[in-house]
């Protein structure tokens, strides 16, 4: 699982760093085998004027080509990074989700809800 970090309007500290890795390793790390690639986009909408204004957008990339995009925004950034950890989470569990279901339909019922001309049944 690679993940990459970009920040517009500030510097990227190392305490950032560490906490946008810890918690997407640990909100994310038992899907790594799935994933490609999680990109992290930081921006403070307002500058030091203050409130809800710090918008952290992740890309998850899933080895099957599969990509998911999540934007969560809090006055907090690091409260923003966890939060969008947290849906990334939930947004990966729900796209390998429903590729399973689409996998475990047999052939025949695919074939039988469908009628000779191609329409629906």
């Amino acid at each position: 699982m690679n993940i990459t970090l970009q920040s517009q309007s500030f510097s990227i500290t190392e305490g950032i760093r560490s906490h946008v890795f810890d918690r997407f390793r640990d909100a994310c790390g038992r899907f790594s085998s799935r994933l490609r690639s999680i990109e992290v986009y930081m921006k403070d909408i307002n500058g030091p004027k203050g409130g809800i204004d710090k918008v952290v957008v992740a890309r998850v990339r899933l080895v099957s080509g599969e990509q998911t995009l999540v934007q969560t925004s809090h006055e907090d950034l690091y409260a923003a990074i966890s939060k969008s950890a947290r849906c990334s989470r939930r947004a990966i569990k729900k796209e390998l989700r429903k590729r399973r279901e689409v996998l475990r339909r047999s052939p025949r019922s695919v074939a039988s809800s469908l009628s000779l001309d191609g329409e629906t049944a």
